[in-house]
């Protein structure tokens, strides 16, 4: 939205108010957060922690999440990759 911050690290993700440069929400607080990325929408924030669990954060409204086991090789990381187009 151009006036959000995420952070990740030891205490879950913080989202930070780009204008006033304070915290306005957290979440995951007891996750060490390795890696995060948006959907292509940027209605929902990917978040994976160091045990390879993965949660699905929304970006709106009360930031709500869901969780799942990452499986076998235990993710590090999550990346967004746009579509190709079609010429």
């Amino acid at each position: 939205d151009g006036k959000t911050l995420v952070a990740l690290g030891v205490h879950g993700v913080t989202w930070i108010d780009t204008a006033s440069l304070q915290a306005t929400d957290r979440q995951l607080i007891d996750w060490t957060v390795w890696s995060i990325a948006l959907s292509p929408n940027g209605d929902n924030l990917y978040a994976v922690s160091d045990g390879g669990v993965i949660a699905e954060v929304s970006m709106t409204g009360s930031h709500a999440s869901t969780t799942f086991s990452g499986g076998l090789g235990q993710p590090m990381a999550v990346l967004r990759v746009q579509a190709a187009q079609r010429s």
